[in-house]
């Protein structure tokens, strides 16, 4: 009944001299320093309250030292850990406050509590100081700790979890590597959300990163990086289409045109086309408008399903417009006279090729187009390539 009395009178006066008496930084820490010092830990819980209330960041840091202090003298301890976590959350209003110097210090002695402190409470409680501070050693830190654990294969903890999320709000593209190399390597797969929404906020500055890690996997973790992008909604579309762009003109740069092309390369280049489609990508034109002639030798070669062939001329109209009418005249004509020779032709195709020219309206596409109608198609056909006529802009 004493101590509480004591404790209830000493607070009360804190809380008189604080309003009244505006004290100075130096007496008002010899009331926090007496208040901590002398009292329990629920007492030394108070003290830290009040100067947090009060931005006071040199008390704070004091407080923090005495909790390394504690912790390396008697271990683990429930007290201690309290107390540290109530000192690293009275700094959130403070950091803003403090010198780069001091912000360098306190980020130091953060960075000990959570290496030395085993609960896992007070390194979350770390964790989410290092988002207060504006310093790039804590990103470094938890870059280093989360790269760690994934390449040991450590199997995910709330604090490893606490981590990643911290990555999406104050990483850089180291962040975003780490992050992406997890993902693909399918280190945690049970948390692949959290995961790739982390990275995805890091996307926009990581770009580069991005396509660099891209260039240098093998085809067939490229395909397994284009799927996992396309179907994020949180990857922004100019990332996407960047991507696929590289992706497609590296498939056709690599391709050795005296070896069959393995199923893996003409998957990649059928979804990184889609996935240009999919972002109106229309920078990469060009590059699709190469594509096309290749595609057009998978098809004939049997690699390519009409079904793929017809999304791929579909695909390459939408992107690169203008660039495909030369192409895709051309293949009409083969078509053309492939049916004049007797030779069979997929109506589906020749369908696509048809509707694709009538859309881009270009006048350079009507004798082909005209060519058709005296050709033995069917009616369908027929009347496709006449409407396709009719939308020719002369």
């Amino acid at each position: 009944m004493i101590m509480k009395n004591s404790f209830r009178i000493l607070t009360a006066i804190l809380i008189f001299l604080s309003v009244n008496f505006n004290l100075s930084a130096q007496n008002q820490v010899s009331v926090y320093q007496m208040l901590f010092t002398k009292g329990n830990i629920a007492q030394k819980i108070q003290a830290v309250d009040f100067a947090g209330k009060d931005n006071n960041y040199v008390f704070l840091s004091d407080c923090l030292d005495f909790c390394i202090q504690s912790n390396s003298l008697i271990g683990p301890d429930a007290d201690i850990d309290n107390l540290t976590i109530n000192v690293l959350k009275n700094f959130n209003n403070s950091a803003s406050l403090m010198e780069l110097n001091d912000v360098k210090l306190v980020c130091k002695k953060i960075q000990s509590c959570f290496k030395n402190f085993s609960s896992d409470n007070v390194k979350i409680a770390c964790l989410n100081r290092f988002a207060v501070f504006n310093n790039p050693e804590n990103v470094k830190f938890v870059n280093d700790y989360v790269s760690d654990k994934a390449l040991n294969n450590q199997p995910m903890t709330s604090v490893i979890l606490s981590a990643v999320n911290l990555m999406g709000k104050i990483g850089n593209n180291e962040s975003f590597s780490i992050l992406f190399a997890a993902d693909i390597a399918n280190v945690w797969p049970k948390y692949s959300s959290y995961i790739q929404s982390a990275y995805s906020t890091l996307a926009v500055n990581a770009s580069a990163d991005l396509i660099n890690l891209f260039t240098k996997a093998p085809v067939e973790q490229k395909l397994m990086v284009l799927n996992l992008i396309k179907n994020s909604s949180e990857i922004p579309e100019f990332v996407k289409g960047q991507l696929a762009q590289k992706s497609l003109s590296l498939s056709i740069i690599n391709i050795d045109e005296e070896q069959d092309i393995s199923p893996a390369q003409n998957k990649l280049m059928s979804e990184s086309v889609n996935l240009l489609a999919q972002t109106n990508w229309s920078m990469s034109s060009e590059v699709v408008a190469d594509y096309f002639p290749l595609a057009q030798n998978l098809y004939q070669k049997e690699q390519l399903s009409a079904e793929d062939f017809i999304s791929i001329i579909q695909s390459c109209t939408q992107i690169a417009s203008q660039n495909m009418v030369l192409p895709l005249i051309k293949y009409l004509n083969f078509l053309n006279r492939s049916t004049q020779e007797n030779k069979p032709v997929n109506t589906q195709v020749v369908l696509s090729v048809i509707n694709s020219l009538g859309g881009l309206g270009d006048k350079q596409a009507f004798d082909e187009l005209l060519f058709v109608t005296y050709l033995d198609y069917t009616q369908e056909v027929l009347e496709a390539a006449k409407s396709a006529l009719d939308n020719l802009k002369w």
